[in-house]
């Protein structure tokens, strides 16, 4: 029980998991209370930037191949231009804002 109370302190210590301390007796006891983005990334549960403005970059091509010659089909080809042009780190931070948990 130590080595896994010493662990979650160390993984809280270090971004990965929030959590509240309680004590009991001469011993610290760490409650988790939640996986932050960090760790969920570490794990591969959460979206990477890196990855984000390719995989969206894919997901406005399908919609419009899937729209195809529509009026809406259009607009989903001119974003997803727009979106190419203003660039990779652009899209990264637009897709990783629209992915954070509330």
């Amino acid at each position: 029980m130590i080595d896994v109370c010493a662990s979650a302190g160390r993984l809280e210590r270090a971004g990965y998991i929030e959590g509240d301390y309680l004590s009991r007796g001469i011993k610290d006891y760490l409650v988790i209370t939640a996986i932050t983005t960090r760790g969920l990334r570490e794990v591969g549960a959460y979206p990477n930037p890196s990855n984000l403005a390719e995989r969206l970059q894919r997901f406005l091509e399908a919609q419009a191949a899937e729209a195809d010659r529509t009026e809406r089909g259009k607009r989903i080809r001119q974003a997803a231009r727009a979106l190419a042009e203003v660039g990779t780190s652009f899209a990264a931070k637009f897709a990783a804002e629209l992915a954070k948990p509330y």
